[in-house]
């Protein structure tokens, strides 16, 4: 038996043995812990289910949907211009594009139709000569007064069109692009390379800018800088560079797809505003996105292609009748697009200067 007045010795150390199993209160604290979390989980994610899930068939469907879009995130994960891009981001972009020739976006066309059939104009002045020069000015122009003058026509249009209903915005995104057309024309004229009005370190299209600003207004000094964003000349160089940057984008766009997918954007699910706001690699994903996933929109996009044309050169609307004008919107937001493709198939594609002069032929004629 020890002394109680000696120092306690500490007790020996225990040899652990890895053999036996873990302590029975660690392994029942956590476990229970993971497990009622783990229950929690499922219980939030049943409820969040259950608002989708409702039968057994609309189960099927949401999954044939994510396997459908999964292959493209799949193809947008291994763009490089997507790097980094979020699961969310990437849902946006297949989610923007596939609203591209949509059931509301061949609705609208017809609308457009039947307005240009019964005012005999898209033109929203009623003005069929201001809209000529959309289409009418080429690159040929080989005098330089001219292509000023063109760009400096489109651009003043452009300030009449406000993107505020279906017509209005099929106008918008088509004058923008002819705007960045007007541009390209003009800064292939000019004389880009004269030392005298090009300082060190200004680039070509920095005095090509100048120049087409210039053209513009040409009591306004160009301002070298912005130090003051309430003065007249930086307001307006602003707006200036902001119609060519979105103007570029339309032309793009126009130039990559056809010009009558211009016509198949509902804004209601693509605003115009996202494809202006995107990244320039993201917009170059975007649109191979379109090109790649989406072959049944171009398709239809060509088809109208020519008959949009005609609206924007301002002449009469066609005495023949697109397949979609007799079908209700009902049927046609059931269509498929590629249905909707198919009922051009026996529809001859005409010139765009012979489209007024056809017989009258009405859909109903058709196979629908």
């Amino acid at each position: 038996m020890s002394d109680a007045s000696s120092p306690s010795q500490p007790p020996a150390k225990r040899t652990r043995d890895h053999t036996a199993a873990p302590e029975p209160e660690y392994i029942t604290t956590v476990g229970n812990v993971n497990r009622r979390k783990e229950r929690e989980r499922r219980k939030r994610l049943e409820n969040i289910l259950s608002d989708v899930f409702v039968t057994e068939e609309e189960d099927n469907m949401q999954d044939a949907y994510v396997r459908d879009n999964g292959t493209k995130l799949a193809w947008l994960a291994r763009q490089p211009g997507c790097t980094g891009m979020g699961r969310q981001e990437a849902s946006a972009l297949v989610y923007r594009a596939s609203a591209i020739g949509s059931g509301e976006a061949v609705e609208n066309l017809k609308a457009v139709l039947a307005h240009w059939r019964k005012n005999g104009t898209v033109d929203l002045n009623r003005q069929t000569a201001s809209s000529q020069s959309l289409v009418t000015f080429t690159s040929s122009s080989q005098n330089i007064n001219a292509a000023l003058s063109g760009f400096r026509k489109a651009f003043f249009d452009l300030a009449t069109i406000e993107a505020t209903g279906i017509l209005q915005d099929i106008l918008y995104r088509h004058h923008l692009a002819h705007l960045y057309h007007c541009y390209r024309n003009a800064e292939a004229l000019l004389d880009r390379t004269s030392s005298t009005t090009r300082g060190r370190g200004i680039s070509d299209a920095s005095v090509v800018k100048k120049q087409l600003f210039n053209a513009l207004y040409p009591s306004t000094d160009t301002p070298s800088s912005l130090p003051d964003s309430s003065a007249p000349s930086t307001k307006q160089w602003r707006y200036f560079t902001k119609c060519l940057t979105k103007g570029h984008r339309w032309y793009c766009m126009r130039e990559t797809l056809g010009s009558g997918i211009l016509a198949l954007i509902p804004t209601s699910k693509l605003p115009n505003s996202f494809v202006e706001r995107l990244s320039s690699a993201v917009f170059k994903v975007f649109l191979d996105l379109i090109d790649r996933f989406y072959p049944d929109a171009i398709t239809f996009g060509r088809l109208i292609e020519h008959f949009i044309q005609n609206a924007l050169m301002g002449r009469q609307p066609p005495n023949i009748y697109l397949p979609i004008e007799d079908v209700s919107d009902d049927r046609l937001q059931e269509m498929h697009l590629s249905d909707v493709v198919r009922l051009f198939e026996p529809y001859p594609a005409p010139a765009i200067k012979d489209v007024s002069s056809l017989p009258i032929e009405h859909a109903s004629s058709l196979s629908i």
